[in-house]
């Protein structure tokens, strides 16, 4: 038989709901960033390979110019400087 502790949760942390949502999918020349909350965010978006492609501070509903983007998969880092959460989101572009 082997040992073991019981450990109960001592609190939770609310995060609140807030959908993010990216659009169009695929998108050629805008990507529009729309926000249920107003958030100060940093946008990273990334290749598949990992390299970050570009950079964004951007508030509440945005949009990025993605027309520069070759086509393929990006992943989409959303980090809300207020609270510190970060989303991923993936989109293909097609230019």
């Amino acid at each position: 038989m082997a040992d073991y502790i019981e450990a109960k949760p001592v609190g939770t942390i609310e995060t609140g709901e807030n959908s993010i949502s990216v659009y169009p999918n695929p998108a050629t020349d805008q990507l529009f960033i729309k926000s249920s909350k107003n958030m100060n965010c940093k946008i990273q978006m990334i290749d598949i390979y990992g390299a970050i492609v570009g950079e964004y501070m951007l508030e509440n509903n945005s949009n990025i110019d993605v027309s520069n983007l070759s086509s393929g998969l990006y992943f989409i880092n959303i980090k809300d400087l207020n609270t510190q959460n970060v989303t991923v989101k993936k989109v293909i572009i097609r230019n």
